[in-house]
């Protein structure tokens, strides 16, 4: 058998750096834990694979041969290796390192996910956690390049190749400065907003169509003049009095803690199923499997106190 096909074992690599080691069989087979019959049977195999001796063996000692010493070099870099690769990987499986890249829609990273998130890292110190927030298009093009482990996005229609764990049903909420409309209410209609100027979102968001495609249904007129592109902004803007704005359930307390008065809306268009959408084919790491969990756990309308009101499903679009 030539050399280069020759097939050894880490058992063979490591019988034959511990006799190198302990330069006899019997203190070898001792600290292996084998018998001296064994461990010469395992290193005789070793030299037999590799077509050559790498001991010299007389009755009071064994020796290295110049092969033997070039070959023990490189084994215990190997065994080496190997035990740093699998302490390594030890160390992914229990969480005590890794890394997580998650893409979210602004509305869900600014409200729910932040919290789930915080916990996360204070259980697993050792995960790295890269949060990208963004418009729908955005998501989606994240988890489609690879990008990101995960993304939660709007998954009603969605279109191409993804496996959706389905989260709940998000509603949305009219946002606006105190005493500019009735907050005294559980919800309002659009009629309210008729006329109204809307801070809104860019033309071409998902959302911004949701929002256009309700107001049309609802035969309301408003002036969307002012556009913003993060939800942040759209907050400030409205704090400075620039006008009312729709926004989803997640982005409510950001809009309190701002000052801002809050009412949710009583539309049957203006809801959207937000879910966890992953390529199919891809098996998510130890730390991204325990985020998911947690997700699914923790993402409930008990929890979250009705910003998502469906039970968990998992579907594949």
């Amino acid at each position: 058998m030539a050399i280069n096909e020759a097939n050894i074992s880490t058992s063979q690599l490591r019988a034959v750096v511990a006799v190198a080691k302990c330069g006899s069989f019997v203190s070898a087979a001792s600290t292996l834990g084998l018998s001296q019959s064994s461990l010469s049977r395992i290193v005789q195999s070793a030299e037999e694979a590799l077509n050559m001796p790498l001991f010299a063996r007389s009755t009071r000692r064994v020796e290295l041969t110049d092969s033997g010493r070039e070959f023990v070099a490189v084994a215990e870099r190997i065994l080496n290796d190997l035990g740093i690769a699998l302490r390594n990987m030890e160390d992914l499986r229990s969480l005590r390192r890794g890394q997580i890249i998650v893409s979210s829609l602004q509305s869900f990273a600014q409200g729910p996910l932040s919290a789930i998130l915080s916990k996360y890292a204070d259980s697993f110190r050792g995960v790295e956690i890269q949060l990208r927030e963004g418009v729908q298009e955005s998501v989606t093009q994240d988890v489609q390049s690879g990008v990101s482990d995960f993304g939660i996005c709007a998954v009603d229609g969605m279109e191409g190749d993804f496996h959706v764990d389905v989260l709940g049903t998000e509603s949305f909420h009219l946002i606006f400065p105190e005493g500019a409309l009735r907050a005294d209410v559980a919800s309002l209609g659009l009629k309210a907003i008729d006329g109204q100027r809307l801070v809104s979102l860019p033309l071409g968001s998902r959302t911004r169509a949701l929002i256009d495609a309700a107001c049309a249904a609802a035969g309301i007129g408003v002036d969307a003049s002012i556009v913003a592109a993060s939800f942040a902004t759209v907050i400030s803007l409205v704090q400075q009095g620039a006008g009312v704005a729709i926004v989803p359930s997640g982005i409510v307390p950001s809009a309190r803690n701002a000052g801002l008065q809050s009412v949710a809306l009583d539309d049957r268009i203006l809801v959207r199923t937000l879910g966890i959408a992953r390529l199919p084919n891809r098996t998510p790491n130890p730390a991204a499997s325990e985020l998911l969990r947690r997700l699914m756990q923790e993402v409930s309308p008990s929890s979250l106190a009705g910003t998502l009101g469906t039970t968990h499903a998992s579907t594949r679009p």
